[in-house]
């Protein structure tokens, strides 16, 4: 996926779970800060628990203020991605 650039990457967080899946990955690995919001909607409203994952693994990757706030915002919350974003919090210590 390298020579994907990022908005194509960004529109495949909406598709299919393995391209979700794969776009989130590569999303963490570049680190990249503008697709947080589009992380945060993944972690939290993707239908796939897999994907979910890899949205809070990315955003743990990120790191920046915005992205641990999505975290601990999703942790905190009753909605389907408190788990996977509770994991990924529980690596970062």
């Amino acid at each position: 996926m390298g020579a994907r650039t990022v908005p194509h990457l960004l529109r495949l967080l909406e598709g299919k779970p393995e391209e979700a899946r794969a776009a989130a990955v590569e999303l963490g690995r570049r680190r990249e800060r503008t697709a947080v919001d589009a992380l945060a909607v993944a972690l939290c409203e993707h239908a796939d628990p897999g994907v979910r994952e890899a949205a809070a693994e990315a955003l743990a990757a990120i790191g920046t203020p915005d992205a641990l706030l999505a975290l601990r915002a999703a942790a905190e919350s009753d909605g389907q991605g408190r788990d996977a974003a509770a994991k990924a919090l529980g690596e970062l210590k």
